[in-house]
């Protein structure tokens, strides 16, 4: 039988229609099931985002409880070391505790922020690091002529350095350098004084004061006898100035005046130098003198000598008995 041709179009048409009829609810179902999963990725992404911001959240609270039991444990041991500082091995358990806190994580930056959100200056959070680690480089130079304690102590200077770095002519920093050079240099001038009796060493060495030996000698004797006597002194000198101790104690000493004349330049520069500081400055350079060569220690005693006049001319500030004594004895010198 042969169709013309209008008829087979309304046919072919009707066909059609019947296909997308029962195609378009199959097509439906797929695109809501599509629907479906697409939204129920969307909510475990929302899910696993909330649960990462609530770890995350809990983690830096539980870093700050961390910082504030740290703080809390510092005042602790900075009162104890106050009130009872013959006991200070007994604060190295809790020093450490603190150490690894401020290891641990960016324990300056969360107090940096916390300081500054209260109204503080940056310079008190810097402040505030150098009154932990004053405290800590005190604990770690506990008995100084014993040595320090290792692992405190090269913290304290990482943390010196650190500072450094940011704050080039931080006086506190650069004092606190030269303070813990001249603190690794009294084991061996405990020793120099203990084996030959010479006033090398410091007297107190949990306050690093050095026991003074003229620069020259001024006793009354004939021009020949003070050549003799100067010669065989020379001789002796220069047979103990090889030791190992010797040597050790000038490799240490020099640092340590390096770094404090920098702090006094710097202090002396802002307008702000204290006379603690030039008496420090002076006492590592008597120290540094006492195990020189003769040839190279009186520029050693003349600069101590100068710091001592100048702390001395500070209004409201007088020289320990010990350095007022010594300096009416050679301030010509």
């Amino acid at each position: 039988m042969c169709l013309d041709i209008p008829l087979r179009r309304t046919i072919k048409t009707a066909i059609l229609h019947v296909i997308r009829r029962h195609r378009t609810p199959t097509r439906g179902k797929e695109d809501c099931k599509k629907e479906e999963e697409m939204a129920d990725d969307e909510q475990h992404q929302h899910q696993h985002q909330q649960a990462q911001q609530q770890q995350h959240h809990q983690r830096q609270q539980q870093q700050q409880q961390r910082y504030l039991e740290a703080e809390q444990t510092f005042h602790l041991i900075q009162s104890a070391l106050t009130t009872a500082p013959d006991d200070w091995r007994t604060q190295l358990p809790p020093a450490r505790a603190v150490i690894r806190a401020c290891d641990r994580g960016d324990y300056h930056h969360y107090w940096h922020t916390l300081y500054v959100s209260s109204g503080n200056s940056a310079d008190a959070v810097v402040a505030r690091q150098v009154a932990v680690v004053n405290t800590f480089q005190k604990l770690a130079y506990g008995d100084a002529d014993a040595g320090p304690v290792g692992d405190v102590a090269d913290w304290c200077l990482r943390q010196w350095l650190g500072i450094l770095q940011g704050s080039p002519g931080r006086v506190e920093a650069l004092t606190g350098v030269g303070q813990w050079w001249l603190s690794r240099a009294q084991p061996c001038l405990y020793r120099i004084h203990e084996v030959d009796g010479s006033s090398s060493s410091s007297s107190s060495g949990a306050s690093w004061r050095a026991t003074l030996r003229p620069p020259t000698a001024t006793a009354t004797m004939t021009p020949a006898e003070e050549a003799r006597q100067s010669d065989e002194a020379g001789a002796e000198a220069d047979a103990r100035l090889h030791t190992a101790d010797y040597v050790e104690a000038r490799g240490i000493l020099l640092p340590a005046t390096e770094y404090l004349d920098r702090a006094v330049e710097s202090a002396m520069a802002q307008g702000r130098c204290e006379g603690g500081l030039l008496i420090l400055a002076a006492e590592a350079y008597m120290s540094l003198g006492n195990v020189s060569y003769a040839r190279s220690n009186e520029r050693y005693f003349r600069q101590a000598l100068s710091y001592l006049r100048t702390a001395q001319a500070i209004a409201g500030f007088s020289l320990p008995p010990h350095l007022q004594a010594y300096l009416a004895a050679y301030g010509d010198f």
